[in-house]
């Protein structure tokens, strides 16, 4: 499924890319790190606050970063500021598995 506005998307294991797609401005491997970055915040603020951490998006003024922890890494996707995000959510709910096996391999 392609969703216009999607400019890069991939899984990662400790924040090192497994498997990716972008355009020629996204350095992957950034990006990668990046989310994992967020992923190891958003899990410290939610274990502060009891919780678990299971989504994060992170909104700027013309792009959105979106990380989704599984297991030792995550899937990571980001778009530009117009996005259909229900568009995506749905496309990496479907695709889960597909990651979560790339995942439990390493």
């Amino acid at each position: 499924m392609k969703i216009d506005g999607v400019l890069a998307c991939g899984a990662f294991i400790h924040g090192i890319p497994i498997e990716t797609s972008a355009s020629n401005e996204v350095d992957e491997e950034e990006l990668c790190a990046y989310a994992q970055d967020l992923i190891n915040y958003s899990r410290k603020v939610a274990d502060g606050l009891g919780s678990r951490s299971e989504f994060v998006m992170l909104e700027m003024d013309d792009r959105k970063l979106i990380v989704l922890p599984i297991e030792s890494g995550g899937v990571v996707v980001l778009t530009d500021g117009d996005v259909n995000l229900g568009m995506v959510r749905m496309a990496i709910r479907n695709a889960i598995s597909i990651f979560k096996s790339h995942l439990m391999e390493g």
